[in-house]
């Protein structure tokens, strides 16, 4: 273990001093064939340095805390909004079910998956035995009462 961290140290020190030090690289512009070119290198003789160092300073704290304001402002309208799609999908579904159970209530068929139920309920009190044929009475009861 300590000699994974002796290894490890230098290649720390390396990164932390990569990442603090300033970015000194150079654009080069140039003219080639009647176009302009941007480089890393000198293009030619003709080639002019531009400064693409980043503005220094440390900015408007003012107008990034507005910055900061009007992003979250549109994550909470966006969370908002996925809410509300949410909400209304569940109500359609909602609508959907009680059409389909209105549809198909049968009284009669209600009755007869009830009084299946109640039998398989009988023989076995507790619940505990699979009966597949009570898990198609119960889908039954579920089709043909409604929800009644």
């Amino acid at each position: 273990m300590n000699e994974n961290r002796a290894t490890l140290r230098p290649v720390i020190a390396a990164v932390i001093l990569a990442v603090s030090m300033p970015v000194g690289a150079q654009v080069f512009k140039c003219q080639e064939g009647g176009k302009t070119v941007y480089s890393q290198t000198p293009c030619g003789a003709a080639a002019t340095v531009i400064d693409a160092r980043p503005a220094a300073g440390a900015g408007d704290p003012e107008a990034a805390a507005r910055t900061r304001e009007r992003v979250d402002e549109r994550r909470r309208a966006e969370r908002a909004s996925e809410r509300n799609a949410v909400r209304e999908d569940e109500d359609r579904a909602r609508g959907e079910v009680r059409r389909i159970r209105a549809e198909n209530y049968d009284p009669e068929k209600c009755a007869a998956a009830r009084a299946r139920i109640a039998l398989a309920e009988k023989r076995d009190p507790i619940g505990f035995s699979y009966d597949p044929d009570v898990m198609e009475f119960k889908q039954m009861e579920s089709l043909y009462c409604g929800g009644r």
